[in-house]
Formats: structure tokens, sequence, C-alpha cells
């Protein structure tokens, strides 16, 4: 148990945090809006209602760390982001 928190879950959690990062490039250069996943996320933590484990139990990273993270990685995705038919 002690190896799954510790060791695996952060792994996994990083490994969404990865997804995330990439996921914005890909999105911003077929000409899809990266900036519209932080309403995606913020969305997704509304209807949550609070309902979840804490973070550090979890797979995934939370709502609002995700959101944070993709604040980050932001500018970065804009920089690909060409929008279709401009």
């Amino acid at each position: 148990m002690g190896a799954q928190v510790g060791v695996l879950l952060p792994f996994s959690r990083k490994d969404e945090y990865e997804s995330d990062h990439y996921g914005l490039w890909w999105a911003a250069m077929a000409g899809y809006n990266p900036q519209e996943a932080i309403p995606l996320w913020e969305r997704m933590e509304k209807a949550g209602g609070g309902q979840k484990p804490p973070e550090f139990l979890s797979t995934h990273p939370s709502e609002g760390n995700r959101i944070e993270q993709l604040k980050k990685f932001m500018p970065e995705a804009l920089k690909y982001y060409k929008p279709v038919g401009k």
C-alpha cells in the first residue's frame, strides 16, 4: 500500500500532466484554441461537487492543480495556435 501511494500514484499524476502538456500542443497545432482547456476543467471541477478522494490517493491530479499547470503550459501552446481559416 505504501509503495502504491508513495511511488506509483505520483508517477501516474506526472503522466497526466505530461498528457495535458502535449494535448495543448496538439490541439493548438490542429487549430483548436488551447485556452478552452481551462474552462473545460473548471466545469469538470464544478460537476464533481467535491466528491473526490484526496489527490494523494488518486491517479489523476485534482482539477485545481491541473488548471494551474495548464496555465503554466499555455504560453508555449499559444505559439502553435493558428486558428483554422485565418
